[in-house]
């Protein structure tokens, strides 16, 4: 058994009953009825668990477990941080979960973990309405950044390490790369701050029937510049749909009367090097990668 099969394992395991009494008693739920590991889960166990309250009446809720040693020795406080983040998320004009209960230790569950309310609908990665698609996203990426942080303590941004900066093998411009990671290790530029979710891409994004119903996957929260947002959610559109990533920043420039900062880009293709560099051929999602790359580096030279 490999090393990401023992993950998978590790995140699909039914949680242990202390931890699930602990959320019957945080809930003051009459009875457990169902328990079930939810699909696209990489750093932190995530179950559906379904209770009947005293009044009868049955309901979903989310128990997430931070059951990863790595993730909690680079953040032993993830808990206590997706806690406060999902508290502030609540004050936006957009649906999120709402914070149900926190064991901020592991002291009563048996690692940290969080329970917070269960969101009807599903991601999208691939759409023929792309245009309500790009509209409903950046709306709620402004009315997350309206959100007034200056009297909460939240982490400042930090760039995503990377195992290896090496240029990817599929790239002819080795030079842009290297340019663009030293640029990558410079300051972080801190115009435009605010609150961000900071890992906005399709997968945190839920939808029914084309109307956006939830944003989910509070653990990067945090503050700064407002530009991460759309950039996060163009890296991954230029997977499948380059316009689509245009229109991101189109819209979200128009609607929200910033300037996009070019950083923005920069550090999130940066930061995704260890897995972009696992390509081996270039494709039409390396190219706009590239070109978005390009742009960046050039407007920050």
């Amino acid at each position: 058994m490999d090393d990401a099969q023992r993950v998978g394992l590790l995140l699909r395991a039914r949680p242990p009953e202390t931890t699930l009494a602990w959320l019957l008693g945080a809930l003051d739920a009459a009875e457990l009825i169902e328990v079930s590991a939810m699909p696209g889960a990489s750093t932190s166990a995530m179950h559906r668990v379904t209770v009947r309250a005293r009044n009868d009446s049955e309901h979903s809720v989310v128990l997430r477990r931070y059951v990863r040693a790595q993730v909690l020795n680079e953040y032993p406080d993830v808990a206590r941080h997706e806690a406060g983040a999902l508290e502030l998320a609540g004050r936006a004009a957009m649906p999120t979960p709402q914070l149900l209960a926190v064991d901020a230790t592991g002291d009563r569950a048996d690692v940290p973990a969080v329970v917070m309310s269960l969101l009807d609908g599903r991601p999208v990665w691939e759409t023929r309405w792309s245009s309500q698609w790009v509209s409903q996203a950046v709306d709620a990426m402004i009315a997350l950044h309206d959100i007034d942080v200056s009297h909460r303590a939240l982490r400042p941004i930090s760039t995503y390490k990377q195992s290896s900066y090496q240029p990817p093998r599929w790239t002819g411009r080795p030079e842009l790369w290297e340019r663009a990671v030293e640029l990558f290790h410079g300051p972080v530029p801190y115009a435009d701050v605010g609150f961000i979710h900071r890992d906005f891409n399709p997968g945190n994004i839920l939808w029914v029937r084309r109307e956006l119903t939830g944003i989910v996957d509070w653990q990067a929260a945090c503050v700064g510049p407002r530009s991460i947002d759309p950039a996060h959610c163009r890296l991954n559109l230029f997977q499948y749909n380059p316009t689509m990533a245009d229109d991101v920043r189109r819209l979200w420039e128009q609607r929200s009367g910033l300037t996009f900062d070019p950083w923005a880009d920069l550090a999130s293709i940066v930061g995704s090097l260890d897995h972009l560099r696992g390509r081996r051929t270039p494709s039409e999602a390396t190219w706009a990668i590239e070109h978005a790359l390009t742009a960046a580096v050039h407007e920050l030279s």
